[in-house]
């Protein structure tokens, strides 16, 4: 886990109806790569690869928590004597969770249904 220093003004209700805040933010962040190569032949090549990533940061007036998968596939093979074809598949699929701190409030403008 590693810190950073962090300023921050915030509103209050009294006067001068603001608080500086100074606290460190929580930075955490890992990641994961795997990979696979098979020659089929003498030309022919398939690979897949999939990574993982997470990163995890908390301020004093704002949380986010990431997820991010992602994964990738190909194969090559000669075609003719002059041309190879190499087709694939990616994906990549990210979660984020965020939330605010303490001394912070969200009121969107207009409710969504």
């Amino acid at each position: 886990m590693e810190k950073a220093g962090q300023r921050t003004n915030v509103a209050t209700y009294t006067f001068p109806f603001s608080e500086t805040i100074e606290k460190d933010s929580d930075l955490f962040g890992a990641n994961v790569l795997g990979r696979w190569n098979r020659s089929m032949g003498s030309h022919s090549n398939m690979s897949t690869q999939i990574y993982y990533d997470r990163t995890d940061r908390k301020d004093p007036t704002f949380e986010e928590v990431r997820d991010t998968l992602d994964f990738d596939f190909q194969h090559s093979f000669p075609m003719t004597w002059r041309h190879e074809l190499t087709y694939g598949l990616g994906y990549r699929l990210s979660f984020r969770r965020y939330g605010l701190g303490p001394n912070s409030r969200f009121r969107p403008s207009a409710s969504h249904r």
